[in-house]
């Protein structure tokens, strides 16, 4: 019995000389099972069987087990009967090699550190499995030229001792063939005497009973005796007691395999598992404990503000952090564990000594010292993953400009006492120190982009060191890293293209391969990627113990997987044999290699997933630094105060910053050709380090992202990184200059890339959203002009044909551009927006990009003002005539309907638009009137636009055009719901179908025609019949399926707020008891405000017209109490907007009595402004604007004094600059919320003079100068 003691200290003993270089391995063919297809591999007893039976095929069958010696008897008879070839062509019958594959076994035993390899196997799987082994060369030897050849090389051997399929004879087998092996064979016979003169050996899947292996040992036993090297034997089961004396006898060891909890004896390829991890163990422990065990010691030390003392004794403990540097591995990325170490050794440092006062103070004294403790601090922060503190970087920038390269020697004597305690002993180590301290500067100026910081860096270093090629390597790829964070994608192409690797740091290679596939250059990429990889492989083999290339190799297959996934997406559909028929690399190999590495501790996948854990840990935004909470006790609200950030918060931004200097370090771009990868990493960090980071470096991992996810409206469901970047807040809170900059840029990419024809749909959204953000905040208008006069171009370049997805975008540049111009010089666009609107599109563009085509809807908005243009120029006059050449053309097209998509569609749309401006003289709106009527029967039609924009242009003189636009709405039919609709729903329990979004064009136009006159009484009970007919068909099925069916109930309350505006505005007074309309009509009206009151249609327009109309007290005060309700209850936003609209259509309709004030509505409005109640607050002002343009008297003094409260406190709360963490309000709200307050103010301004306050002039002087243009134009759209 072999105890597990007994086999631990061999199994030492074996890793020993496996680390030495002294362990040899013989493999024989029981280890061979352990293949892919081993199970087809004959065994000893099925070869002794066909050769029995081949031998004399009527012999009876028997169990009888062969012993060995007699295999090579009955084969040397095979030999003598079937001759010898028979022979061969028999062992290659039973052994098929070309069957059986390597197992991941056989990579396993390769990967050990063996000296030589033996086998007297005739299968090439040691072999092939070599081939899977970038660690190591291997040079098989089958004959004995080879022996010469392969320690020429240098590599590792497989010696195959007994020949080799397919055609390297003889095969050993016969007795004949053992009895020559000595004489024959005897290069062979001296190699492994060799081999066991100088290794300790392993037998593996190796009986030991070969004959020749017997001869071998035992001469070693007559040369050595005692002085022997151990010979192991590896055995399945603990040997007999005659066995293992017999072994004894040989020298020979058994070690029975390990036997893993739960595993099954015969279950060898786990046991073999076992047995080679237990040999892979290094003896020492891995580079990642590296920092582990490091302390750093000092004096227990009070507060000093002593710049003296403060330096003395930091450089006492300097020494031993200079130390800790020069043990590290050299790893490309230091590992979490390795990082964490250094972490704790800095955190034990004495919190109060200040390393910015320590240089800054010591600088002037001792420059040379200082470049030292700051190129120390640059490596410090690179290994963590940080970046360099901005304070210290600007006082590095001064020290670095003042003390260049050459140092002369008398600087160097005044320091070099000081400079020997910190480990520089030479002018040259203060040069070094010197480089990398720039380069550490460099990288710090281009992440937080300081170009101009960055430009003088990058011209210093090739002048302090001419020729260096890793400096020049280094400058190239910052640059790159640059124009990519800058938007400038074609230049860091060119850049690219133009970058001939001049270092020996080999992967800067992977580094273009990497940054070549993020510009599209995907095979060039690609190709140079596997280059570099197999370098590094070449390099890693010189160097097998080097942390470096080990780093190197395992974050290159994870970027080249990455390649080959941008490449073929779909690999990993395809099944595993024919990815590897194919050959070369594929994302298998790389995972599997990956898989290889990180169990020699470098797992770059899970650092990867560690920074991203640490990413996405739960942390608050910064919040108010003193808060009060409710303590258990009644009446208790202790205060806390924090003082400075939190820890999770803290944590969260170093995780940030680790993310995003990882990925620029490995090459981890956020694309590759249409695939993204990491996206949301890269978003994330960005987006955390807002809070101690520049708006620029934020805005620019966006702009290398092209992510246009994150510019989607803020959405409350998923995390605050995912959406609502760039939200009109931030816009206004971004720099003016830095706005003017991103949009000049932007543009200069979007000019560039059209005219390029690259596949670059990706590029030109995500710019073209940033620029349309941006130029709002540009403030000189001249700037403004001038961009969308170059968006106006944009238009008619020759290759817009080729960009229909971005038509859109481009019209929404050119809106946004117009809101951000003062009246006066939207003026100077009105025609050149015209001519483009009116541009031929190109014939191949599909009719559903038609649309998209500079809508001018956008613009209505933004003009209030009458321009100045002269109605009567020629060139305007000229445009106006070719847009009713248009028309005119496609008047006897049937229009009746409002559907379809028409050529002159584009023609009406502008002249809208025109009219809307004022440009339309009389007699030409006429002239369009009379076209629109000419070849109609009935009511026209204006295609694709709805039913009442006919309603704009004059009709010919006899025509009563409301009367007409009446009986059309009385011709129609209400559309049901369960009509057809772009969603379709199906109720499961009444199988009953739903269309969305509901068509209420019909109600819609009767609104519209309410609006223009009143409508007879008649008319009016004929259109309710219409509505009736409707509820009578649909209703119960309705009210059967909305409890289950959430778009059902809110289509429901849509039309009942149509229908409740229809009734309100349309009844005349006095309905309820006139003769002229049915008792049935008024029942149904009834019917209908009381049984949709349950889904939350509350009919408050009629009922409001009632009360007010019988003086109804009660019923007022009612209503005015569930329309509070609305306001001051959070829950319900759908009835808050009804309600704010009722409201706003009782003030603002002459139809709605208005001898009573709704003092209890008022006094709620009042004090939502007052106490700044979210999410009420906007309507609240937005409703009182209303108010004090249309009944200020309305507005006692104590309503104004609670407004004047509100106000005056939301000067601060609303500012962009110093806005307090952690308000109530949400930043999104900022802009309306000014925008209103400034409305309010100007509204009580321009009304009676009853109400002032120096709280309005407050915020009238806070329109002058706002970042938006709502603010800086309100006085010129509001006042119109």
């Amino acid at each position: 019995m072999i105890d597990d003691t007994e086999a631990a200290v061999h199994l030492l003993a074996i890793r020993k000389a496996l680390s030495n270089g002294n362990a040899a391995v013989m493999v024989g063919s029981g280890f061979s099972f352990n293949a892919e297809g081993g199970s087809q591999l004959a065994s000893w007893d099925a070869l002794a069987t066909a050769i029995l039976d081949d031998l004399d095929p009527k012999r009876e069958k028997s169990d009888t087990k062969v012993p060995p010696a007699e295999i090579i008897q009955l084969g040397e008879q095979y030999a003598r009967v079937l001759t010898k070839s028979g022979l061969d062509e028999l062992l290659k019958r039973m052994i098929p090699d070309e069957k059986v594959n390597p197992g991941t076994l056989h990579e396993q035993l390769l990967q050990l550190s063996w000296a030589e390899i033996f086998t007297t196997n005739y299968d090439t799987l040691l072999e092939r499995a070599a081939e899977k082994i970038p660690e190591r060369a291997h040079y098989t030897v089958m004959c004995r030229e080879d022996i010469p050849q392969s320690k020429m090389l240098g590599r590792r051997r497989i010696v195959k001792l007994h020949g080799s399929f397919p055609a390297q004879r003889p095969f050993i087998f016969t007795e004949e063939d053992y009895r020559t092996y000595p004489t024959n064979f005897a290069p062979f016979v001296n190699l492994v005497r060799q081999a066991l003169l100088e290794n300790i050996f392993c037998l593996v899947g190796f009986s030991g009973d070969d004959p020749n292996f017997l001869h071998w040992i035992g001469w070693v036993r007559d040369m050595l005796d005692e002085h022997a090297l151990p010979i192991y034997l590896f055995l399945p089961k603990a040997p007999t007691l005659g066995y293992r004396k017999l072994l004894e006898a040989r020298r020979v060891t058994p070690i029975v395999l390990p036997l893993p909890d739960q595993c099954d004896p015969k279950d060898y390829a786990t046991r073999y598992t076992a047995l080679f991890q237990n040999l892979a163990e290094p003896l020492k422990p891995s580079d990642s404990k590296w920092g582990q065990d490091f302390q750093i010691f000092h004096e227990p030390w009070s507060y000093t503000n002593n710049d003296d003392e403060q330096f003395a004794r930091f450089m006492e403990f300097f020494p031993q952090l200079r130390q800790l540097r020069n043990a590290y591995p050299g790893w490309l990325v230091a590992p979490v564990t390795a990082r964490k170490n250094l972490d704790r050794v800095l955190r034990t440092l004495p919190f109060y000594l200040e390393i910015d006062r320590i240089a800054r103070s010591n600088s002037t004294r001792y420059p040379l010292l200082s470049i030292t403790l700051l190129a120390h601090y640059t490596w410090q922060q690179d290994v963590l993953l940080q970046c360099f503190d901005d304070k210290l970087a600007h006082h590095a920038i001064d020290l670095i400009k003042a003390q260049k390269p050459p140092f002369d020697a008398s600087s160097f004597a005044i320091e070099a006492a000081l400079l020997k305690e910190a480990g520089i002993v030479s002018i040259r180590q203060v040069q070094v120190q010197w480089r990398d301290l720039v380069l550490g500067l460099l990288r710090w100026s281009r992440e937080e982009l300081h170009e101009s910081i960055f430009d003088e860096l990058k011209s210093i270093l090739p002048q302090a060191f001419p020729g260096d090629g890793w400096i020049a390597d280094e400058v190239k790829h910052q640059s790159i890293l640059q124009a990519l964070y800058l938007g400038d994608r074609d230049i860091a192409r060119r850049l690219l293209l133009d970058w001939s690797v001049h270092s020996s740091n080999i992967y800067f290679d992977v580094r273009k391969a990497a940054l070549l596939t993020e510009v599209g250059e995907m095979d060039a990429g690609l190709t140079l990627g596997i280059e570099a990889l197999e370098r590094i492989r070449r390099r890693r083999k010189l160097y097998p113990e080097s942390a470096r290339y080990l780093s190197e190799e395992a974050w290159a297959c994870l970027i080249i997987r990455n390649m080959l996934r941008a490449k073929d997406p779909f690999e990993r559909r395809r099944d595993a044999k024919s990815i590897n028929q194919e050959g070369g690399p594929s994302q298998e190999k790389m995972k599997r290699r990956l898989a290889d590495l990180a169990r020699q501790d470098y797992d770059v996948i899970f650092e990867i997933s560690e920074i991203q854990s640490e990413l996405n840990a739960e942390a608050q935004p910064p919040s108010k630094p003193r808060n009060r909470m409710t303590a258990f006790d009644l009446g208790r609200y202790p205060a806390a105060t924090r003082i400075g950030m939190s820890g999770d918060l803290r944590e969260k931004i170093a995780a940030a910053f680790a993310w995003l200097s990882l990925a620029d370090r490995v090459a981890l771009v956020p694309r590759m050709g249409s695939i993204s990868f990491e996206l949301t990493s890269y978003t994330q960090a960005a987006w955390w380090t807002q809070y101690v980071d520049s708006p620029q470096r934020v805005l620019s991992v966006a702009i290398r992202t092209l992510s246009t996810d994150v510019l989607k409206p803020a959405d409350d469901s998923e995390p605050a990184h995912h959406t609502g970047w760039l939200s009109r807040f931030q816009v206004a809170e971004t720099d003016e200059t830095l706005a003017f900059q991103v949009c000049e840029r932007s543009l200069r990419v979007i000019e560039r890339t059209l005219s390029s024809g690259d596949d670059a749909l990706q590029i030109l959204r995500f710019h073209l959203e940033i620029f349309s953000r941006l130029v709002i905040r540009i403030r000189n208008v001249s700037a403004v002009l001038a961009f969308a006069e170059r968006i106006i171009v944009l238009h008619k370049s020759p290759h817009i044909a080729q960009w229909p997805s971005v038509w859109e975008l481009l019209g929404k540049s050119i809106a946004r551009c117009w809101d951000a111009l003062p009246s006066s010089m939207q003026d100077k666009l009105v025609l050149q927006i015209v001519t483009i609107t009116g541009m031929p599109l190109p014939q191949q563009v599909h009719q559903h990009y038609t649309k998209d085509w500079l809508q001018l809807s956008p613009l209505w908005r933004y003009q209030t003002t009458a321009p100045t243009v002269d109605r009567s120029s020629p060139e305007l006059t000229d445009l106006i005539t070719a847009l009713i050449s248009k028309i005119e053309n496609a008047a006897d097209r049937d229009t009746s309907t409002p559907t379809g998509f028409h050529d002159d569609t584009r023609a009406w749309e502008v002249l809208f638009w025109l009219d809307h401006l004022g440009l339309v003289l009389p007699a030409t709106r006429q002239a369009i009137g009379n076209i629109l009527w000419a070849n109609s029967t009935t009511w026209p039609c204006i295609p694709n636009y709805p039913a009442e924009a006919t309603r704009a242009w004059p009709s010919p003189e006899g025509i009563n055009k409301e009367k007409v636009f009446r009986e059309w709405i009385l011709e129609q039919s209400l559309a049901r719901f369960d009509g057809p609709g772009a969603m379709q729903i199906t109720d499961s329990s009444t199988s009953k179908h739903w269309g969305f979004p509901v068509n209420n064009r019909l109600l819609t136009a009767w609104k519209a025609s309410l609006s223009g006159s009143p409508w007879p009484i008649q008319d009016m009970v004929r259109g309710l019949n219409i509505l009736k007919q409707w509820w009578e068909d649909e209703w119960a099925s309705i009210v059967t399926d909305i409890p289950r069916i959430h778009e059902l109930a809110e289509a429901v309350i849509d039309r009942m707020d149509d229908f409740d505006v229809i009734l309100a505005t349309g009844l005349p007074a006095g309905w309820e008891t006139s003769s002229l309309i049915e008792l049935s009509i008024k029942g149904w009206i009834k019917e209908v405000v009381n049984a949709s009151k349950p889904f939350a249609a509350h009919f408050w327009r009629l009922r409001l017209h009632l009360a007010l109309e019988a003086n109804d007290g009660a019923e007022f005060g009612r209503i005015q109490q569930e329309l509070s309700d609305c306001f001051l209850d959070a829950s319900m936003p759908d009835s808050t907007f009804i309600a704010a609209h009722v409201i706003e259509d009782w003030l603002t309709v002459d139809h709605y009595p208005k001898v009573q004030c709704p003092d209890l509505l008022l006094g709620v409005l009042c004090g939502i402004v007052a106490t700044r109640r979210m999410p009420s607050l906007i309507w609240a002002l937005h409703l009182l604007v209303k108010i004090a343009r249309n009944q200020a008297q309305w507005v006692t003094e104590r309503m104004f004094q609670m407004i004047e409260l509100g106000l005056d406190a939301l000067v601060t709360e609303l500012s962009y600059q110093g806005r307090s963490p952690g308000s109530d309000i949400p930043d999104t709200d900022v802009p309306i919320l000014r925008f209103n307050c400034a409305r309010l103010a100007l509204a009580f301004i321009d009304g009676d003079a009853k109400h002032s306050a120096s709280v309005l002039s407050k915020w009238a002087d806070q329109t002058q100068n706002d970042p938006l243009p709502e603010m800086r134009f309100i006085e010129e759209r509001q006042r119109a």
